[in-house]
């Protein structure tokens, strides 16, 4: 099993938490990325914003939002959501 196949299994399965606001619009503006969008909403909620700005110690201090433009981060960020406790 791929951890491409465990991030589809937890989009499928947290996708349902998607809704239409100007925070979701905006966090999917920023990632131009649905899936990482979801992820980012299901599990930070009205704090998803102030999230992707703030610097994450388990990211080594990164910020999410500086996250974005390679696809080896990005795949950190995910392994970020799909792993911690956010429920």
């Amino acid at each position: 099993m791929s951890d491409r196949d465990d991030w589809d299994r937890f989009v499928a399965a947290i996708a349902t938490e998607w809704v239409d606001n100007p925070t979701t619009r905006k966090i999917l503006q920023l990632t131009s990325d649905k899936d990482l969008a979801m992820a980012i909403w299901a599990c930070l909620r009205s704090q998803s914003l102030e999230w992707m700005q703030r610097a994450v110690p388990v990211l080594d201090g990164a910020r999410p939002i500086d996250m974005l433009s390679s696809e080896s981060a990005k795949d950190k960020l995910r392994w970020v959501l799909i792993s911690n406790p956010w429920w």
